[in-house]
């Protein structure tokens, strides 16, 4: 069983995230205008950051190399003139990706008629070059990138639902403590790195029981060990843990989050996890959801085992029984067995003393 050294928590800084948009166009002029134009661009606190593509090939190859790109700023007329339709078709059906959005830009808008590309193509919005003053553009950007953060919260739902589900499979399977445990920490790193750009950094999770007033990790990951390993936690987990036993609920501070698990009166299991100031609500929605089902498999898993156990403790306190009764019938034939074979010998003795009996009698009344 692992201990804990507590220590002072120290403060990281992270990168900040930035909306990534990949402009597509063969005038180089036209990649510089809208660079200036989106300069000071921010939303929800996100810059841009700048992806370059001077043809079609080149924008899909961009594509494949930055999945997170937002919003594509696509020029029709490239080196054919629809090779920005053939880069539409092959974003949605060759990468398979339907949450990017797409800005179609032309210079010559009879070479593709709008009503055209609007139904045959999946595009977000067509724009004549011409008409895109900086207004314009800004709305426009806003608009993509607000549909685009929409897209994503509900495929990140759907994911995090899925594996949700794949989770329950995988843990209801479990038939150990220990088993259950490691699958229950794989699970919440899954469910927390789950749609995500990057994987969270520095993530930390550990399942802790409470024994005799005492913190004692049954697993971890993430965390640093001392030269005795032993787990090191700061101070801050602790008073976490504390707060969470003394309120019998679920906390969270900051960047960290303690589930609590209440078994019986006696039996307490705590979960630690951080980034969890790095959750949207969906996500931290799901983590709920999945932690509520989790604390039905624990307590199922724990009165099984504790029933294995109470039938242990029967079993061989009848395997006891059933041995003394086999000594106490052991004796008991062999006592029978003794006394037959005293009856038999007595009467053995009873017909010899009866025939000696006969001869004696003979002699007695001859000499009468």
């Amino acid at each position: 069983m692992r201990k804990m050294m507590f220590t002072k928590k120290d403060k990281k800084e992270y990168d900040e995230l930035q909306w990534e948009m990949l402009i597509v166009d063969d005038e180089e002029e036209v990649h510089s205008i809208t660079k200036t134009v989106l300069k000071k661009f921010s939303f929800e606190e996100k810059t841009i950051k700048f992806h370059h593509a001077y043809t079609g090939s080149e924008a899909i190859q961009v594509l494949k190399d930055n999945p997170n790109i937002a919003l594509v700023l696509l020029d029709v007329v490239m080196e054919s003139a629809d090779a920005g339709l053939h880069v539409v078709k092959d974003i949605r059906e060759k990468l398979n990706n339907k949450a990017v959005r797409i800005i179609l830009r032309t210079g010559q808008p009879g070479s593709a008629p709008e009503k055209k590309v609007i139904l045959n193509y999946d595009i977000n919005d067509y724009k004549e070059k011409t008409e895109l003053t900086s207004t314009k553009l800004f709305t426009s950007v806003i608009t993509a990138l607000r549909s685009y953060k929409e897209l994503k919260l509900i495929q990140s739902h759907k994911l995090g639902l899925e594996q949700i589900i794949n989770s329950n499979t995988i843990i209801y399977g479990q038939e150990t403590f220990g088993e259950l445990i490691q699958n229950i920490l794989n699970q919440i790193e899954e469910l927390l790195n789950t749609g995500k750009r990057k994987s969270l950094q520095n993530q930390k999770i550990s399942f802790v029981k409470l024994i005799d007033n005492n913190f004692e990790i049954l697993q971890s990951s993430g965390f640093d060990k001392d030269e005795h390993n032993e787990v090191i936690m700061d101070d801050n987990i602790k008073n976490l843990f504390e707060k969470a036993i003394k309120s019998e609920c679920n906390v969270f501070e900051g960047d960290d989050y303690i589930s609590f698990f209440k078994i019986e009166s006696d039996v307490i299991n705590l979960i630690y996890f951080n980034n969890y100031s790095k959750l949207g609500e969906v996500r931290k929605n799901l983590i709920e959801v999945f932690l509520s089902n989790i604390l039905i498999v624990i307590r199922n898993l724990y009165l099984h085992e504790q029933m294995i156990e109470t039938l242990d403790n029967q079993n061989k306190y009848l395997e006891v029984k059933v041995n003394e009764a086999v000594v106490e019938m052991t004796k008991k034939d062999k006592l029978i067995q003794q006394q037959s074979r005293l009856a038999q010998l007595g009467e053995m003795i009873s017909m010899i003393a009866h025939q000696w009996r006969q001869p004696l009698n003979a002699i007695a009344a001859s000499a009468i």
